[in-house]
């Protein structure tokens, strides 16, 4: 998951312990902080974004990854940026 993904319109970028997610659109900055990897295991990472949420990004390694939104339930496909 470390490096930066394009998913429905924004833009995560990790680190190993930071993200920033903006608009990919106009760049304008969404969030930005600490990263705390909840683990990695089989493909899938989850990660809670401090400040922003949790998120679940599923084929970590595979370049067909998908990030879930467990606070709405929706899903959408990433491509690395």
């Amino acid at each position: 998951y470390v490096g930066s993904w394009s998913c429905a319109g924004l833009l995560y970028r990790f680190t190993a312990d930071r993200y920033r997610l903006t608009n990919e659109a106009d760049g304008a900055l969404i969030a930005e902080g600490r990263l705390r990897p909840d683990g990695v295991e089989a493909g899938t990472a989850y990660l809670e974004l401090v400040g922003y949420g949790n998120r679940t990004f599923f084929g970590v390694g595979t370049g067909e990854m998908f990030v879930h939104d467990p606070t709405n339930g929706e899903s959408y496909d990433c491509f690395p940026r």
